[in-house]
């Protein structure tokens, strides 16, 4: 790129804040890591009180740019990237440490050639506090660069993977992508979320964000902290459920458990997304599979319209869906705790039906009305709607495992198996489970008061 007579490929931003003795570490991996691909090395000091604009002062080769007040991640980022001259940009968070072959690795992701999906505008290495709907990746723990260079080289082969989970330690990006969607939305200053946001820009505008397993970075621990400890006025996922008119915590998660359930390997595999949301399922199958055919239901037209962004989405209420051109259509329907929200699933599950072709495959999940948190609220006589959860105030229907089972079967398929998804409970809850153990009749088993979540695959 040539911007003002300068010719750089890559231009390295880093941003910090009052992580004086964790950016000099970051800068050393650098210069040992880079070498000379970098043509430039910027790094935006956020209101840092630690003596990091003094040090940086007497470093020729490093352009600062200092803010005598915090601003954000989101502001840093974007003034960065709008004075760098190249046209990829490499950015980290001071105490983020690089090692060389996570560098070969991103470059690599990045231009790769794209034949099943939008080419990647951003690719992102994965770390020891990497962001995916609020959960931690991996722990990585590597006290060194050798070290992490070895953790890194031995990572198990795994192609890079399409997401809207952008995570902000270490990534490259396409100058000209940045650009395509007017950079990062400030209004989100620290919050994370504000990635999430930028990554759906750039799936709107036909560029990927990538997240690249075999390529790993680790986050000295104390700049971990010091993240955490600079608190922002507005919740992350307020602001992006206010600026996307989603659930964030619900609409962009992906259902890989029931995603594993059907079988890629047909030619003509199609499968049908029930209540998709914003589309994570699709985007993974459009992502991972080029050549299956999609189709998505979301009532929501906020949803559907990001949800359309991978695959043709139908924008209506599944229980008044008439498609007879869809009869034995689908190798593969999935419906993710859809069918607690409708009026009447026993219908719409023989709709499915007639959908599936012979020896397709349906996935569900349903919420188990007797986990043991739900009897335990009944022995204090509560039945208490909360906004999400078990007893969400928009469920209007609840199952047992066996009502779970004969949704299915009446339908017409067959079980191919249920399984269950446990989450951790209360030591209360503990000790109310092993006195109800005793009290199970008529064929109940321990494991219907651990479930959480009912898994049933059916076959036609």
């Amino acid at each position: 790129m040539m911007n003002g007579g300068i010719h750089v490929d890559t231009s390295v931003i880093v941003i910090t804040r009052d992580e004086l003795p964790y950016l000099r570490d970051t800068l050393v991996v650098l210069r040992q890591t880079l070498g000379d691909e970098a043509g430039e090395y910027i790094v935006v000091d956020d209101g840092s009180q630690d003596g990091t604009k003094e040090w940086l002062a007497g470093i020729d080769a490093v352009r600062l740019i200092h803010h005598t007040e915090k601003r954000g991640w989101m502001s840093s980022l974007n003034e960065g990237i709008n004075i760098a001259h190249g046209k990829h940009i490499l950015v980290l968070r001071g105490g983020t440490l690089m090692p060389h072959i996570t560098w070969m690795r991103l470059k690599a992701a990045l231009g790769e050639d794209r034949t099943r999906g939008a080419q990647a505008g951003v690719v992102f290495s994965i770390c020891n506090s990497a962001y995916e709907g609020g959960k931690q990746h991996e722990e990585i723990a590597c006290d060194a660069l050798e070290a992490l260079e070895r953790t890194a080289s031995a990572r198990p082969e795994a192609r890079d993977e399409a997401t809207v989970y952008l995570d902000g330690h270490c990534m490259l990006m396409r100058r000209a992508a940045w650009q395509a969607v007017g950079g990062l939305r400030e209004s989100y200053g620290d919050y994370k979320e504000g990635y999430v946001d930028f990554s759906l820009r750039l799936w709107k505008n036909g560029l990927a964000t990538r997240r690249c397993p075999m390529a790993v970075v680790q986050v000295e621990e104390a700049a971990v902290d010091s993240r955490e400890k600079a608190a922002a006025e507005r919740d992350g996922q307020v602001l992006l459920a206010e600026q996307w008119h989603i659930r964030p915590g619900y609409s962009l998660q992906m259902r890989r458990d029931l995603l594993a359930d059907f079988d890629y390997s047909d030619p003509d595999f199609s499968i049908l997304v029930a209540g998709c949301a914003c589309g994570m399922d699709l985007m993974y199958v459009h992502d991972t599979y080029p050549d299956a055919e999609l189709q998505g239901i979301e009532l929501d037209p906020h949803s559907a319209a990001i949800a359309a962004t991978f695959a043709p989405v139908e924008n209506i209420d599944i229980e008044t869906l008439d498609r007879p051109d869809w009869q034995e259509r689908f190798s593969a329907v999935l419906m993710g705790d859809i069918l607690e929200h409708l009026r009447d699933p026993w219908k719409t599950m023989r709709r499915m039906y007639e959908y599936t072709r012979p020896g397709g495959r349906i996935s569900i999940s349903l919420p188990n009305v007797s986990h043991i948190s739900i009897l335990g609220s009944l022995l204090r006589a509560h039945w208490q709607y909360e906004r999400a959860g078990l007893l969400d105030r928009t469920h209007l229907r609840f199952f047992a495992r066996n009502e779970a089972v004969d949704l299915v079967t009446q339908a017409g398929y067959h079980i191919k198996e249920v399984r269950y998804r446990k989450v951790p409970i209360s030591e209360e809850m503990t000790k109310l489970r092993k006195a109800l153990l005793p009290l199970l009749q008529n064929g109940a088993q321990p494991f219907d008061l651990d479930a959480y979540q009912w898994l049933i695959m059916g076959e036609k």
